[in-house]
């Protein structure tokens, strides 16, 4: 890589840490603590590369790809812990949401049956990933308020999982949803095609308004971004051959449509 490249890429890294750095200051970690978890990312970020790719994991290929010493890599690669996998919930309310088997005939999810293996419930998270533990997802959407229980069995009270109260929850959320994002601009940067970009990336921004106003905007935009999300994950439920099986159709390409709002 030329000098004018990786200068070009620090550059955009320092755009993209901005962020970061105030939510560092805003809650006083030091530079130092800053370091040592962006070392910790490093290789992580590093061993998930190479499972991806089929290698195998060991000191040495994190040290070369990372540039840290082999003591260091030994000592985070050994202590790191594991993230945790928030997807695996949203899949199974989106299952929930929208399979045949767990929904009623106006398309709202049933209330579901949860004690034994045989149960509705334990029918729907087997659904989803045959490795899953029914019992502990069902304890996690409890846990978090996504479900209530009733006489009949259990009932789905979130269209999401939402962490509220919960700055870690959030936190894995954001990095998910981070992620995302900028492999989408990545590849629209990337895209050599002419005619359109394959990812859409726009934002809407007014910054004159009366505070006065700000309820009735807030709630405006929440029912407007619901409703869309709504129909978004109906469309693609339709076409998700988890939830609308089709044998004749190769699987495993991934969609993502996500959306925020900030008022203040």
């Amino acid at each position: 890589m030329g000098g004018d490249a990786r200068s070009e890429l620090k550059i955009c890294l320092q755009l993209m840490m901005g962020p970061f750095v105030r939510f560092c200051l805003k809650h006083g970690i030091s530079v130092q603590d800053f370091i040592e978890t962006a070392r910790l990312s490093f290789v992580k970020g590093a061993a998930d590369e190479m499972l991806h790719s089929g290698k195998k994991v060991n000191i040495s290929r994190l040290s070369v790809t990372t540039g840290l010493q082999r003591k260091a890599i030994e000592r985070i690669y050994r202590e790191g812990e594991t993230k945790e996998n928030i997807s695996r919930l949203d899949k199974v309310i989106g299952q929930w949401r929208y399979d045949r088997r767990f929904t009623t005939k106006s398309r709202r999810p049933k209330i579901l049956s949860c004690e034994g293996d045989n149960s509705e419930f334990h029918r729907l998270v087997r659904s989803v990933a045959r490795e899953l533990h029914p019992a502990s997802v069902l304890f996690e959407m409890e846990r978090i308020g996504a479900v209530e229980r009733t006489e009949n069995g259990v009932r789905l009270k979130s269209v999401a999982f939402e962490p509220r109260a919960n700055v870690l929850e959030g936190m894995k959320l954001l990095s998910r949803d981070m992620e995302d994002m900028l492999s989408a601009v990545l590849d629209n940067i990337e895209s050599h095609d002419q005619e359109s970009l394959p990812n859409f990336h726009a934002a809407s921004v007014f910054d004159n308004l009366s505070d006065e106003d700000l309820p009735k905007v807030r709630s405006w935009l929440n029912r407007a971004c619901s409703n869309f999300h709504t129909r978004v994950e109906r469309f693609l439920a339709s076409k998700d051959l988890d939830v609308t099986p089709n044998k004749n159709k190769p699987g495993g390409k991934r969609v993502v449509f996500t959306s925020f709002t900030r008022t203040r």
